[in-house]
């Protein structure tokens, strides 16, 4: 009979879409859990080189449309138009359960309401005597429990392209991460014994207008997470609890100024930006510098490459208050001396779906500074340095709940402006990502950090050159 034909026809489209999906030929916006670079994100979100913002939030769970291609119409077709419950993008690049919104009432607002809390904890076998594992951060106070994040975001995220359209961010961080994000003189120590601090991490207004390209031009003025590097300043959006020494080393957490965003087209944009230095707000001592970067999709969007570049004067290179490291340190004494610093950085970063489970990433960094006031007691006391390094993650999807990830990087100091030591450090990690739900998320991860020239680690004893950890967080997404 005819109705069985079809039937026949519609289970022979099934097994092909399933070959697909096995070789990886599948259609590019139905991918795995763990993505990267700007797929399956809104290309006017509030991170534009998203590389830093969703390797692995978009798509816990199952991937909304997965199966839209073989609904047949009627009731199977809406269903299959309506959205998940947590498939609600925000401006990270990364979905949202919306919990909290949902509690207050509001289904589809313009402006969202959201955030996570992260607990944490980093098991140190060596128990260092200040509690700290360098170079690992965030949540780098070895043996005691921890809350880097608790975060709240308040953001009107733009949506129009033919006509103008505006948004605006307001982050609010309170946690022991608050050290890595803070530009406030006034917020700089913690007002908890635990570490515990706040500081606003983003605060900008957008503006879209449709302008020299189909795409138009997006305007962003304040405060917000630099173009540089993979990894995310936002817990739920990097792939493990602990970051790789580029994160932590390599180039600024945040930027203020004035980003420009030109949307070339659906598969390149072009940032440019004149900001105020590395992690800083604008002073009298202060001047400004360049930022500017590219972001490109391929055609079936599997592959993304980004690149980030910073030319201008910063100041003398800073660390975490708490650290003990005797160069990388912001001295208020010097401030109003790094009118002489030059500092220049290059970032790329190259992503690939190689099929629905495998996901690989590469990134490459590169800088100099010169001009580095290293000694607030001698005056003229000065010194250049570079750094460079590389970073590769492995990202494999197993199942709709699991995804295991293999991380490792290099990173040189040379001068030990960057680190306090003029060392060689490698690292490796072993984790994985598991999603019980969509707004509850534990990632366990076994970590190792060597480094080359002097011992810097520390431990009970004093320093050494090797040492492992074990740690873990879970989140919890609202």
């Amino acid at each position: 009979m005819p109705q069985d034909d079809e039937g026949d026809d519609d289970e022979e489209d099934d097994d092909d879409e399933d070959e697909d999906d096995e070789d990886g030929s599948d259609d590019p916006g139905l991918r795995s859990p763990v993505q990267v670079g700007l797929r399956g994100a809104d290309r006017r979100s509030s991170s534009p080189m998203l590389n830093r913002e969703g390797p692995i939030g978009s798509r816990p769970g199952k991937v909304p449309g997965r199966d839209r291609s073989v609904a047949s119409g009627g009731q199977e077709e809406e269903d299959a138009a309506k959205p998940e419950p947590y498939d609600n993008e925000n401006g990270d690049g990364f979905l949202q359960p919306d919990l909290l919104m949902k509690a207050l009432g509001f289904e589809a607002p313009s402006t969202r309401v959201y955030g996570w809390v992260e607990g944490a904890l980093l098991l140190d076998p060596a128990a260092p005597r200040n509690h700290q594992t360098l170079p690992n951060s965030p949540s780098d106070l070895a043996n005691r429990w921890q809350v880097p994040q608790a975060y709240l975001a308040i953001e009107r995220v733009m949506k129009n392209v033919d006509s103008m359209d505006y948004g605006f961010r307001f982050d609010n961080l309170i946690g022991t991460d608050f050290v890595l994000f803070n530009d406030v003189r006034q917020l700089e120590k913690p007002f908890l014994s635990n570490g515990f601090g706040y500081t606003p991490t983003q605060w900008y207004a957008d503006l879209h207008l449709p302008i020299l390209t189909a795409g138009g031009l997006d305007l962003r003025f304040g405060q917000f997470i630099s173009l540089a590097g993979y990894e995310s300043a936002f817990a739920p959006g990097r792939p493990l609890r602990s970051t790789g020494l580029l994160f932590n080393y390599s180039h600024p957490f945040t930027n203020v100024g004035l980003l420009t965003t030109l949307n070339v087209s659906d598969q390149l944009q072009i940032f440019n930006a004149p900001v105020n230095g590395w992690d800083r707000l604008p002073s009298a001592q202060d001047q400004w510098g360049y930022m500017g970067g590219i972001n490109w999709d391929s055609k079936d969007e599997r592959t993304n490459l980004s690149l980030a570049y910073y030319a201008g004067p910063n100041q003398i290179t800073r660390s975490l208050p708490r650290s003990p490291l005797p160069i990388a340190a912001r001295q208020r004494s010097l401030r109003g001396r790094d009118r002489g610093q030059e500092t220049t950085l290059i970032s790329a970063v190259l992503s690939h779906d190689w099929n629905r489970r495998w996901t690989t990433v590469f990134e490459v960094d590169g800088g100099a500074e010169t001009g580095i006031p290293v000694d607030s007691t001698t005056a003229g006391t000065v010194r250049n340095s570079t750094w460079y390094g590389a970073g590769n993650w492995i990202l494999y999807t197993i199942n709709d709940r699991w995804t295991g990830v293999v991380r490792s990087s290099l990173f040189r100091d040379q001068g030990g402006v960057r680190t306090g030591f003029n060392d060689t450090y490698f690292e490796t990690a072993l984790g994985l990502i598991y999603k019980p739900t969509p707004w509850f998320w534990i990632r366990p991860e076994i970590d190792y950090d060597g480094a080359i020239g002097a011992p810097p680690f520390e431990t009970r004893h004093g320093r050494t050159n090797n040492e492992f950890f074990f740690g873990f967080d879970a989140l919890f997404l609202f």
